[in-house]
């Protein structure tokens, strides 16, 4: 029998759990702090712990890590952190920014979100201006009509499998999403 463990790693309000080979998840237990826990921002006075490390005395699947499908925590390592997408610059137009924080925010299409949240993301994502903020509502309704949304209530909304889709084509760019250049409009010439 393999000698199996589970680790839990805690940062704030964050945490994942690891299980398998002990020498696999030790060798990478550096590899998925970072990629998992990295990119969340806390205080100096919070820091990383492992809040709970177990033996298990279940056996490994004989083909790879797993017989079918990963869990769906370890598929949710395919999307980059939402920091890696606002430096290189992915989404275009506007409405494409609201889609992916849309789309972070409800944890990659499985849960509501709401207009405040999406606000904290541009907070977060120091993308927060006003011109922005005023916009939020018209570029929701857009989510809406493109049929990358649907309205849930009167506050919250769901991603469509369109809007999922529509989010992992951008993910996969490898260039920066066109921006609409905007231009200042002629005054009419009066004759």
């Amino acid at each position: 029998m393999n000698n199996r463990i589970k680790v839990r790693v805690s940062k704030g309000e964050w945490s994942i759990e690891v299980e398998g080979d002990a020498e696999i998840v030790i060798r990478h237990l550096d590899e998925i702090k970072k990629r998992v826990l990295g990119e969340i921002s806390l205080p100096e006075s919070q820091s990383i712990k492992v809040i709970k490390a177990e033996q298990v005395s279940e056996p490994v699947p004989e083909q790879g890590y797993y017989k079918d499908t990963p869990p769906q925590s370890v598929r949710d390592f395919e999307y980059e952190p939402l920091k890696n997408v606002v430096l290189k610059q992915l989404p275009g137009v506007e409405v494409e920014w609201v889609l992916m924080y849309a789309f972070y925010d409800s944890n990659f299409g499985k849960t509501k979100f709401n207009r405040d949240t999406l606000l904290l993301k541009y907070r977060d994502t120091e993308r927060e201006s006003d011109s922005r903020k005023s916009n939020l509502f018209n570029n929701i309704r857009t989510l809406v009509r493109k049929n990358w949304a649907r309205v849930l209530n009167d506050n919250d909304f769901l991603l469509t499998e369109a809007g999922i889709k529509k989010s992992k084509e951008i993910l996969k760019r490898t260039v920066p999403g066109k921006q609409r250049k905007v231009s200042k409009r002629k005054p009419l010439l009066k004759s």
